[in-house]
């Protein structure tokens, strides 16, 4: 759950000020080649099933398991 929280927050802090909940295309905007996203182009969307999957074992239930990773 941690290794998901961490990568998702460091891709986030990555991105700086052209991280915006709101998918839109800025006159400024540009591609970031740069840490994580030089290897993977939408690096941050792993990190949401990652923590998920983690939050589900955590729980020590396999119906949790599948509930949530079906979600």
């Amino acid at each position: 759950m941690g290794l998901g929280i961490a990568l998702r927050a460091t891709t986030i802090a990555q991105l700086g000020r052209l991280r915006t909940p709101n998918v839109a295309v800025l006159a400024d905007h540009r591609i970031v080649e740069r840490g994580l996203y030089r290897h993977i182009r939408h690096s941050s969307y792993p990190g949401a099933p990652l923590a998920f999957l983690g939050f589900s074992l955590a729980l020590a239930n396999w119906l949790s398991l599948v509930v949530i990773m079906g979600i």
